[in-house]
């Protein structure tokens, strides 16, 4: 149970040596408590103030109502002072991340109606628990009863009210500083004059006080004020002492606060601001966006005027920044592309020479995102017409580090802004930790930056080479020793040099060429002993080279695969541009002469479409039964590298290729260059029968390709029959027909699995039928043969 905290000495640590005699105090510790208060649930609506052990910080709390504001009040028992004077409420209360709301009355009697004198303004109660302070004028022997109204607005959480306790004071002073009116943010600040603003808030007037200032948490000063100050009444003071402000780019913290010996409400004594002695931003320079660094420097430009826009965000429930709370964030617009920047302070350069600029950057796997960094002499989008690095576009929502040389001719002051030219309708794009510092010979750091091959999986179409790039941070040349390593075992070792700046590619060609099947794990290092930075020395991959499928399409005999299911879902039609080589929704063959890796065709899938913003087209495989050790493994290339498609893989783990039982795995933006990629399906080994399906989803673009599509680990249904050599089953325009076996029935299905028709015999007419794609099941004496077939 919670202790019931009810003694003197106690409270006394908490109020002032003026406060004579405490009248009340409660803290809702047990039921009794709670009941000696009268609840009225004014808007009856069953949400009201409610005790309940399992709340917390207080037993005591109004719940929400999804639709009715709150209009509910808990009035408490009688309080009655022997003396009079000022009675000083004290309360604490706690309401929640959605914004509560309350307002404290006072009356003569437990009754809404007598609830006629407002103690407070309504509080705006977050989810922090405060304690607040008012004063009240009593009479001897006469009852006050205190009112809490819940006025929250709808559809919000929990109000609490954790403490209650009056205290009569005989001389209810309360002073407070109200404004520090110096000093101010400017420049060349030095010792700064500081002159404050108080405020008498009680109910006595005061002869004498004392007042005192801190910067960043420090004392400075205290002095005594000789003056008389009345009730409500407000005097401007300037200390003698000065504030010492002269560090430039410092964001002070200055305090100043009343101190008097019968002062019932210290909490409120103090008033804080902050002072910038402003100044350029020199290098090194570091910005995190937090709130303790000085960001009002930083200018934002909505270009086009739309919701789309640069922000210093934060958020406790969904922390998009790298470090701290803080990030730069740009939110995309629906209906427009980006034309945002968010432009730092001036920085100034004092000497020409090599900067490196690093900032960290990261956007949404499944979003291509469009970020350009610039510098120039102004603080406008016009003006910063030096292009630093730009990234148009990328689609990846984990941090990454972006690190860029530059160099700057002479001594001048810089601006360096990031453009977001996102297209519409995508989603975030974030900014963090930037930092800018001159570097010269010593600053040595090489990097391992990308292995570009072997992706995941190796096999057939997969190169076998293996190729990495290393970069050379630096801005001077570097000697180096090069080791690549598979599975512990080095394939190669070299010493190289490497240019100052310079994104060196290397190759190993048929280093993959003779593993064998099953996982390796391959590791590259860079190593100089100059290198100032190990963390990016080495990096690794994990892949699997394949084996022998159970099922390959390799589209070699030039004719799109009978056991493939082609389907438009979105409104398009084909762009009369796009080729002949396109079926009506949008698949077809490509020759593409002879090719070592990928033969002479090629399975084409086009998004270059009239009628619709983006494609959504669908290559559904044939039906196969996974195992514990199944995979998919394709190669894939965008057919134009200045439109580069977007895709997803689906997965119907219910055994039927409807496309509200997919999962997908999504594959924005795939390069112009050729790659291996794969999934694992292990995970559906359960189930007797999944499919898998391509599904284009760019937004106007050109053509998607594809070629050795595998299936490992699986058992892949029948198509076209039992035994190759004499079971056929044709499909013709009108009708089904079963060469090379005497059937027992023969049955046709739609894709929700209803049977639409069925017949004795070899052979079944599809007249009937309306177009769509269906299922026909042949049962033979040898076995049941299933087929996939769309009716025109």
């Amino acid at each position: 149970m919670k202790k019931f905290f009810t003694s003197i000495a106690m409270i006394c640590m908490c109020l002032t040596s003026a406060m004579a005699q405490v009248v009340y105090t409660t803290n809702f510790g047990t039921e009794d408590e709670f009941k000696a208060w009268t609840v009225f649930d004014v808007n009856e609506d069953g949400k009201t103030w409610t005790f309940d052990t399992s709340g917390s910080p207080s037993y005591l709390f109004y719940s929400y109502h999804g639709s009715n504001a709150a209009n509910d009040w808990i009035i408490s028992p009688a309080i009655t002072p022997s003396e009079s004077g000022a009675l000083a409420i004290k309360f604490k209360v706690k309401g929640s991340s959605y914004g509560e709301k309350m307002q404290v009355f006072c009356g003569k009697s437990a009754a809404v109606e007598a609830m006629t004198t407002e103690v407070s303004e309504v509080l705006d109660l977050k989810d922090t628990e405060t304690t607040h302070l008012y004063l009240v004028d009593a009479v001897a022997n006469e009852p006050i009863y205190l009112g809490f109204k819940a006025c929250s607005d709808a559809d919000k959480w929990r109000l609490y009210l954790c403490e209650v306790t009056a205290q009569l004071s005989t001389n209810p002073v309360d002073l407070r500083v109200t404004e520090i009116t110096s000093p101010q943010s400017n420049f060349d600040l030095s010792q700064e004059i500081v002159t404050i603003k108080v405020k008498n808030v009680g109910k006595v007037d005061v002869e004498s006080f004392d007042v005192a200032f801190a910067i960043d948490d420090q004392t400075i000063a205290t002095e005594k004020i000789n003056q008389s100050l009345a009730t409500g009444a407000e005097m401007e003071y300037t200390f003698t002492a000065k504030a010492d402000l002269s560090q430039p780019r410092k964001l002070f913290a200055v305090k100043a606060w009343t101190s008097h010996a019968d002062d019932v409400n210290t909490d409120n004594d103090a008033t804080t601001v902050s002072v910038l002695h402003k100044a350029p931003a020199t290098v090194p320079y570091v910005m995190g966006f937090e709130d303790n660094e000085y960001t009002d420097g930083i200018t934002f430009f909505n270009l086009n005027e739309d919701e789309g826009t640069w922000d210093l965000y934060t958020d406790p429930w969904w922390n998009l920044a790298r470090t701290g709370n803080y990030c730069l964030a740009y939110n995309y617009d629906k209906n427009n592309s980006g034309n945002d920047w968010a432009i730092l302070e001036p920085i100034e350069i004092k000497e020409a020479g090599y900067y490196v600029l690093k900032f960290w950057y990261s956007g949404d796997d499944t979003h291509p995102e469009k970020l350009g960094v610039y510098y120039g002499n102004d603080g406008v989008p016009s003006a910063l017409t030096n292009t630093i690095v730009e990234y148009a576009p990328f689609a990846r929502s984990a941090y990454e580090e972006s690190i860029n040389i530059f160099y700057v001719d002479q001594p001048q002051t810089i601006y360096i802004g990031f453009h977001a030219f996102s297209d519409k309708d995508e989603n975030w794009l974030c900014v963090d930790d930037v930092s800018l510092e001159k570097i010269d010979g010593s600053n040595v750091d090489l990097a391992v930056t990308e292995i570009s091959n072997p992706s995941t999986y190796v096999h057939k179409g997969s190169k076998k080479s293996i190729e990495y790039k290393v970069r050379n941070y630096g801005i001077t040349d570097v000697d180096a020793t090069l080791r690549v390593k598979i599975d512990e075992n080095v394939v190669k070792e070299q010493n190289v040099t490497i240019k100052a700046q310079e994104i060196s590619s290397q190759v190993i060609a048929d280093a993959l060429a003779s593993l064998d099947e099953g996982e390796h794990n391959l590791v590259i290092e860079v190593v100089s002993a100059d290198d100032k930075v190990a963390e990016n020395n080495v990096d690794s991959v994990k892949f699997r080279v394949m084996g022998t499928p159970a099922k390959a399409w390799d589209f070699e005999d030039g004719q799109l695969p009978a056991d493939f299911v082609f389907r438009a879902e979105d409104e398009g039609t084909v762009h009369p541009s796009a080729g002949s080589e396109f079926n009506e929704v949008g698949w077809g063959i490509f020759n593409i002469g002879k090719h070592a890796l990928f033969g002479e065709h090629l399975l084409a899938g086009t998004s270059w479409l009239e009628g619709t913003e983006k494609a959504d087209r669908w290559c559904v495989l044939p039906p196969f039964k996974p195992s514990e050790s199944t995979f998919l493994v394709w190669d894939v290339a965008s057919y134009n590298p200045n439109f580069l498609e977007s895709y997803s893989v689906m997965v119907s783990s219910n055994g039927d290729d409807s496309w509200y039982y997919f999962t997908e795995e999504e594959y924005p933006l795939e390069s112009a260059d050729f790659k291996t990629r794969g999934i694992d399906l292990s995970s559906y080994k359960d189930k007797d029968e999944i499919y898998v399906a391509f599904r284009i989803r760019s937004k106007n673009c050109e053509h998607l390709v594809l070629d050795n599509i595998e299936l490992y680990g699986c058992e892949v249904s029948a198509v076209e029959a039992i035994d190759a050599e004499n079971v056929l089953v044709k499909v013709s325009a009108n009708a089904i027909t079963v060469v090379g076996a005497e059937t027992e029935v023969i049955s046709i299905s739609d894709m929700n699995g209803r049977e639409v028709a069925v017949a004795n015999g070899n052979e079944i007419s599809t007249e009937s039928l309306s177009a769509g794609v269906y299922v026909v099941r042949v049962t033979t004496a040898d076995g049941v043969i299933t087929k996939k077939f769309a009716k025109k």
